[in-house]
């Protein structure tokens, strides 16, 4: 292995191109750089345990872009209700619940085409996608399903995620807290193996096959439903949560996210 490769080169490596890019925005833009530290800081430390891996991560990782907009995602904070991380149908407005509902109901009943569809589309690969929305465009797909095409008001992007083999996502970060992520999963099986763990909060698909959340996380396997939409001003997440997705079983899944 090469010397640059090497963990705590490239650790030290990253804290130093941090340094130099802090120092050259202060010297040049004081106040806007000082704010977006602050800002900064305030959001990373609303994660419940505070690793020197998160700080890494949010600061000279996958996290900048959630960093950049920090002082949105905290202004929004200002208008909303403390985030409960996890929530369940019957929390959110009649209007996102009717929506969910029947996308998730034209999922269920659509199922075996669907993985019929994956089946013939996916061979050796670890995992595909099948978007049917994206932000309220339809998607030109071989498979159509008419509920997913209705333009709904708060449903803003519909997709079948699919895992074929055991997988394992490192931890990431979502850079926005305006959109809930609902996920489905079409036919969850009886192992405490196959989770989703969010800011050290694990849910067990195999209570419960729905999840919903401010944060973006899946995990397979076995048929799921993500749905992305817009997230009513009185559920706005307060914070956004570290969170990893994690997966240990040799399952195929699919994954459909309604928002």
């Amino acid at each position: 292995m090469s010397i640059l490769k090497r963990p705590g080169v490239k650790r030290v490596r990253r804290i130093l191109v941090l340094a130099v890019v802090l120092a050259s925005a202060v010297y040049f833009v004081p106040v806007p750089t000082l704010i977006l530290v602050v800002c900064g800081l305030i959001d990373v430390g609303r994660h419940k345990k505070i690793r020197y891996e998160l700080i890494e991560k949010y600061f000279m990782g996958n996290g900048v872009g959630t960093w950049l907009l920090s002082p949105i995602n905290l202004l929004a904070d200002l208008f909303s209700y403390s985030n409960k991380g996890k929530y369940k149908l019957e929390d959110l407005p009649a209007g996102h619940r009717g929506e969910i509902e029947s996308c998730v109901r034209a999922f269920v009943e659509n199922g075996d085409l669907i993985k019929d569809h994956i089946a013939r589309t996916i061979g050796q690969n670890k995992r595909c996608m099948l978007t049917f929305k994206w932000y309220k465009a339809v998607q030109d797909t071989q498979l159509r399903i008419p509920a997913f095409e209705r333009n709904h008001r708060y449903i803003k992007t519909i997709a079948v995620s699919v895992f074929n083999t055991r997988e394992r996502t490192s931890w990431h970060f979502g850079p926005l807290r305006f959109t809930f992520r609902v996920l489905c999963n079409l036919e969850p099986i009886d192992s405490r193996e196959v989770f989703i763990e969010v800011d050290d909060q694990v849910h067990y698909w195999v209570d419960n096959p729905l999840f919903i959340s401010p944060i973006d996380q899946r995990c397979g396997p076995r048929q799921v439903l993500p749905v992305h939409g817009y997230r009513p001003p009185q559920l706005f997440a307060k914070g956004v949560r570290f969170r990893r997705r994690r997966c240990k079983r040799d399952l195929g899944f699919v994954q459909a996210a309604v928002l």
